[in-house]
């Protein structure tokens, strides 16, 4: 698909942990001491959910924008609207937990490359045109101004990471909110299918979450 690339990188795990989870999912990993290495996909996601909304056209689904205060009346009708699904279901156990990255030029890096040794997660994500940097976690915060301090601290982190991105330009800043809540929620309730809470893991889940919202819209 348009924005997914194959692409083999490292993860730097805290001194003595175990295999994470899904490493059984990644395609020939192999562990050397605190260091993984393994091939999996990277998701330019603008390019990706271009691509899913010209799909979803192409099949005569038929896109409207406007504002909704209640899913009252609306018949069945799926509640996956990110932060909103919160507000729409009454569900105060939703909570935007903010994440700044930088981009900057892509020096031409073959892989990827992840720090979890530290008070927070650096990662290093190319897509060719450009270089993912991150990041941070804010629970809790609500505004996507880019903080130039923030900024600065993780083009520091990532350039020691991949000194190769030692003369890369910083493109922009970006702050995104991650619709975060203990654990995803997705079940029926009535004409309502609830499918929210997915966090920083949304392309991740999104295919296995859509099977399970059509098999409960399916069902009498």
């Amino acid at each position: 698909a348009p924005g997914v690339r194959f692409r083999r990188g490292r993860v730097l795990l805290p001194p003595g942990a175990p295999d994470p989870a899904w490493l059984r999912a990644m395609a020939d990993p192999v562990r050397e001491g605190d260091r993984l290495e393994f091939t999996t996909a990277l998701v330019d996601t603008p390019v990706y959910l271009d691509w899913l909304l010209d799909r979803v056209r192409a099949l005569g689904v038929r896109v409207e924008y406007r504002p909704l205060t209640s899913l009252a009346g609306l018949g069945p009708v799926v509640n996956a609207a990110g932060l909103g699904a919160g507000r729409l279901a009454g569900d105060p156990s939703m909570v935007p937990v903010g994440g700044q990255v930088v981009h900057l030029t892509d020096p031409g890096l073959p892989g990827f490359a992840v720090d979890e040794t530290g008070p927070g997660v650096t990662y290093v994500i190319p897509h060719g045109t450009h270089v993912v940097c991150g990041g941070t976690e804010e629970p809790g915060r609500g505004d996507t101004d880019p903080n130039p301090g923030v900024t600065a601290d993780i083009v520091r982190r990532c350039r020691e990471l991949e000194p190769r991105l030692e003369s890369a330009r910083v493109l922009r800043s970006v702050v995104g909110l991650r619709p975060s809540r203990r654990e995803v929620r997705l079940e029926r309730d009535g004409d309502v299918v609830h499918c929210y809470g997915h966090g920083g893991s949304g392309i991740t889940l999104a295919w296995g979450c859509a099977a399970d919202v059509a098999d409960l819209l399916s069902a009498s």
